[in-house]
């Protein structure tokens, strides 16, 4: 909650004085997949990520938002090269998010805000946010990102 240090209560009623934001945190994961656009099978809607762990990369949500425009054309060209047939994910990947995926070798890391991990660990209301060249997915090895 944001508001002017002059400002009243005022019951009953929103004011623009008393403003709310959510908070959201900016962490980094790595990309274990992508899905393309609705009706497109060469645009990139989505990429699938996880959180690596020493049994292996861990599911942790679908990130669509933030991917428009000049961002998926680029990160498609990353992607390519890393293609595998098999899912890079060591725990189960919910069907609705697996259908239609394309695998890739977990090396890019990217950075996503979100409201935090919510049920079943996974992402609430992921946002990409940029490419992340000065890490790897082993320097993520044991960090909370809860």
């Amino acid at each position: 909650m944001s508001k002017r240090l002059a400002s009243r209560y005022e019951p009953g009623q929103r004011s623009r004085s008393w403003l709310k934001f959510a908070h959201r945190h900016r962490t980094s994961w790595v990309v274990g997949g992508w899905r393309p656009e609705t009706g497109s099978a060469t645009r990139l809607g989505a990429v699938l990520v996880g959180q690596p762990t020493p049994d292996g990369l861990l599911y942790r949500g679908r990130v669509g938002s933030g991917i428009a425009g000049k961002v998926g054309p680029v990160l498609m060209e990353l992607l390519a090269p890393l293609a595998t047939d098999d899912c890079p994910f060591t725990d189960e990947v919910p069907r609705e998010d697996a259908r239609g995926t394309h695998w890739v070798t977990p090396l890019l890391v990217v950075d996503v805000e979100s409201l935090g991990l919510g049920a079943q660990g996974r992402l609430r209301q992921p946002s990409y946010r940029g490419l992340r060249t000065d890490i790897t997915p082993t320097d993520l090895l044991g960090e909370d990102q809860t």
